[in-house]
């Protein structure tokens, strides 16, 4: 693909890595939705139907409960490390996937702007490295790795319990001063 058709205005290696991280953390949450189906009650069509109701926070509550009230405790602890990892990856998804970025010349970060939810009228930016956007794909990747074994390990006992991965890091805010709206030009929705 030439540069021009993936966007000359996007810094193409902070692009691409936002974009590994997204199929990343959405495959994470696929395997999180396997293990919530493990402990959700009814056929298949109730639970899906209670994960699509509940956000991220409320899924991972609610099995680290039931984990809690039916595993013993070793699996409970496993299982409450897997949602503490999880819960990582969806604040590091939400800070780099819930904004848009202010696009600049010879960048070493990539500045993301969001809103705030108190105040919708005030804009504050964070600075991330390519790093640290590669760092919390990876904290992704290996938090689904490591839930697809504990839930291989919880469904057969003759599997190996699976080793715990490094818990992901939390990306490091470098925060920019904030801004009123109108003092900052987002882009539009038709790229401009």
């Amino acid at each position: 693909m030439a540069d021009s058709d993936f966007g000359s205005d996007l810094p193409r290696d902070h692009a691409h890595a936002v974009g590994v991280f997204a199929l990343y953390y959405n495959r994470l949450e696929f395997v999180v939705n396997g293990l919530f189906q493990k402990y959700a009650p009814g056929g298949p069509e109730a639970r899906g139907f209670l994960f699509a109701a509940l956000h991220n926070h409320q899924r991972r509550e609610f099995i680290r409960l039931v984990a809690s009230a039916t595993e013993n405790r070793e699996d409970a602890e496993d299982v409450n490390y897997a949602m503490r990892c999880f819960d990582i990856c969806s604040e590091n998804r939400n800070l780099v996937l819930h904004a848009a970025p202010l696009i600049e010349e010879n960048i070493e970060a990539l500045t993301l702007w969001k809103t705030r939810r108190q105040e919708p009228h005030m804009l504050t930016g964070y600075d991330f490295s390519l790093e640290d956007i590669r760092g919390a794909a990876k904290g992704a990747d290996e938090t689904e790795s490591y839930i697809l074994g504990l839930i291989g390990f919880l469904e057969d006992r003759s599997r190996k319990r699976p080793e715990r991965p490094p818990e992901p890091r939390r990306l490091h805010l470098s925060r920019r001063p904030e801004t009123e709206t109108s003092e900052q030009t987002l882009p539009d929705s038709d790229g401009g």
